[in-house]
């Protein structure tokens, strides 16, 4: 299967490593333009840079997604800054806490942080 995403946006939460970042780079690879978000500055700034040596185009939004600001930051990285992207087409949602150790040995509220819930993607909603 071939993805064709040119001209698209995707917003890709967790995009500072594992399949957040994979996915920032196939997205790209496809055509669309990606605004990675996620916590850590360095490591996104690193897949921004992959995705443009590539000739894809990239952003980095830097923020907590359950932050109260975050979520505005993403969009406007996506739309509202001068030179964003115009619009947001797809939303990649891969953002969340692992820790060391068992599934089933997490406390109840670890393991609702851990799965990512969908709290930080309804905040950019």
């Amino acid at each position: 299967m071939e993805l064709d995403f040119t001209g698209k946006t995707a917003v890709v939460a967790g995009a500072s490593s594992g399949i957040g970042a994979a996915c920032a780079r196939l997205l790209a690879g496809a055509g669309s333009s990606a605004v990675l978000a996620g916590r850590h500055r360095d490591r996104l700034e690193r897949v921004q840079s992959e995705i443009e040596a590539a000739g894809g185009l990239a952003r980095a939004a830097i923020g907590d997604l359950t932050d109260d600001g975050t979520p505005a930051l993403v969009v406007g990285a996506a739309i509202g800054v001068p030179g964003g992207f115009g619009a947001i087409d797809a939303v990649v949602h891969c953002a969340g806490l692992v820790e060391k150790g068992m599934w089933c040995g997490m406390p109840t509220s670890t393991a609702s942080i851990a799965s990512g819930g969908s709290t930080p993607t309804r905040r950019c909603c």
